[in-house]
């Protein structure tokens, strides 16, 4: 099954740092496409980025932790994300961004 979701993820702020002293909190849509994966579990295959899409080169990960799935994935720009679905919610969340071009 394939679908696309629209989210609106916090992004924390940056551990061991104190208030106001250069952390990061920020707003983030994004949108999943998604595909039945091996098992039939939906799998990100393309999301949507400061407005670029960025297809899904590689899973790199995937893991289970309560109520979320989580996925390492690279994208076509060359940047490591990890995408949460929230499966109680039926959304997704950006919870780690590394290079690519945004």
């Amino acid at each position: 099954m394939s679908g696309s979701f629209l989210i609106n993820p916090v992004v924390p702020k940056r551990s061991g740092r104190p208030e106001g002293k250069g952390g990061v909190e920020a707003r983030i849509d994004i949108r999943v496409e998604c595909e039945a994966g091996y098992d039939g579990e939906e799998t990100p295959c393309s999301f949507s980025l400061c407005r670029r899409s960025r297809q899904v080169t590689q899973v790199l990960d995937r893991w289970l932790a309560g109520d979320h799935r989580n996925f390492k994935v690279k994208g076509d720009d060359g940047g490591l994300y990890v995408l949460r679905h929230v499966m109680t919610a039926d959304r997704w969340e950006l919870t780690l961004y590394a290079g690519g071009e945004c």
